[in-house]
């Protein structure tokens, strides 16, 4: 009869190496950003996706854009959001000035019109975007050398 000494050894030594080289052991757990089906993009969203992950329509100043992809913040004072391009845009440039700044002296329509600037509903001085101030109750009038919305 052989001694069991030399074999039972041989077992606790096995045991204590955690198996066959860790292909035991479980596998890493995916990070929830790899498993989430809701996470914003191309295949879900077909407007942009803010910087929290979520899809906005895309039409909003703050966020513009289309197709899933990363949206931009357009200057409300400058740009208008128009996410099938516009002008001689090309799609994927979603903020861009409705109207050439340097031949309009007074504001830009969102159309790109350019218009004089001095109306309670067109009110603005170059370059920027023409603001409504018959809508917020304000007239059109000089604010320094500018055009802007003043009180009544």
């Amino acid at each position: 009869m052989r001694p069991l000494l030399p074999y039972l050894a041989l077992v606790a030594s096995l045991a204590a190496c955690g198996g066959r080289s860790g292909l035991d052991d479980d596998p890493p757990e995916a990070s929830v950003a790899d498993v989430r089906p809701d996470r914003c993009g191309p295949s879900n969203c077909a407007g942009c996706c803010d910087d929290a992950g979520a899809c906005r329509a895309g039409t909003e100043l703050e966020a513009c854009g289309m197709q899933g992809l990363q949206c931009q913040a357009c200057n409300p004072r400058y740009d208008v959001c128009n996410p099938q391009g516009g002008g001689d845009k090309e799609i994927g440039e979603f903020c861009w000035a409705p109207c050439d700044v340097k031949s309009c002296a007074g504001c830009c329509e969102t159309d790109g019109t350019c218009v004089v600037g001095t109306s309670d509903d067109a009110c603005g001085s170059a370059p920027t975007i023409c603001v409504d101030c018959a809508a917020r109750g304000l007239t059109c009038g000089l604010v320094g050398t500018t055009r802007d919305c003043v009180g009544r």
